[in-house]
């Protein structure tokens, strides 16, 4: 394992993978429209489903997404956990001035541009979601300290530990999830709460479908979802519960901060 790290880290020097590269990167991707992806697509319905199992013994009044993209992402796991919007403070931050000028239109709440491996927010956040971002940062651990410095609660984080095709292009390295763990605990959380997720059905048998069909872009994650795309989303999504349990390329994480004054869950 360890030199499996080695190697992913040794990757991103070899590729000089920039934030600007990332920012370019997403700035093109968000012309897609990827709302329906993320509201109807089974894998993003299914990383919305074990993030509200873990935030629901949570009490928040402010919450913060760390790589917001387009807003939708919060704001449907917002809609799921039931949470009256008017009642917290939302906020959320990017590099990408479009994907935060998107945003602000989805979501009422403080949408900024940050580059959170070099700056914080003045305020602090009662919960933090940081979803399939950490895997795109070249200084992680430093984007991890501030994150820290912004967290008065709970962490949840969702990043792959495994090769994964859909992130390939842009992803700097995978997290096992002993180094996630580690990382977090020397950033001054508590992890609470780490799952496996995703073997066989997600990966590596959906990538191969994919592979197999030469499709550059996986479908069901941009675009307009008519009624074809809907089904078919909805069929994947429920084959996707019979994954092994705590098995597959994607881990997630529920952390606290260890000088929170917050209750313990």
């Amino acid at each position: 394992m360890i030199f499996f790290w080695k190697v992913t880290t040794e990757r991103a020097e070899m590729e000089k993978i920039t934030q600007q590269d990332m920012k370019e990167l997403f700035d093109a991707t968000l012309i897609e429209k990827r709302e329906d992806g993320v509201r109807y697509g089974p894998a993003s319905l299914h990383r919305r489903r074990i993030m509200k199992g873990f935030a629901k013994n949570i009490t928040f009044n402010s919450i913060l997404e760390i790589g917001c993209g387009n807003g939708y992402f919060l704001k449907y796991l917002l809609d799921e956990l039931n949470v009256d919007v008017s009642k917290i403070d939302i906020a959320g931050v990017d590099i990408s001035p479009n994907a935060v000028d998107v945003a602000k239109k989805v979501l009422a709440g403080n949408f900024s541009v940050l580059d959170v491996s070099k700056n914080t927010l003045e305020s602090k956040y009662g919960l933090i979601i940081c979803s399939e971002v950490l895997e795109h940062i070249s200084d992680y651990k430093s984007a991890l300290g501030n994150i820290a410095k912004m967290c008065n609660g709970y962490i949840i984080i969702s990043t792959p530990c495994g090769p994964h095709g859909d992130h390939k292009k842009s992803m700097i390295r995978y997290y096992p999830p002993q180094f996630l763990k580690a990382d977090l605990e020397e950033a001054g959380f508590d992890v609470l709460k780490i799952r496996r997720w995703g073997f066989p059905f997600f990966t590596p048998i959906h990538e191969m479908i994919i592979n197999a069909l030469v499709i550059e872009k996986n479908p069901l994650r941009t675009g307009k979802f008519g009624i074809i795309k809907r089904v078919l989303s909805k069929i994947l999504y429920l084959v996707f519960f019979l994954n092994i349990p705590d098995k597959g390329d994607r881990v997630f994480v529920l952390a606290q901060k260890r000088d929170a004054e917050c209750n313990k869950i």
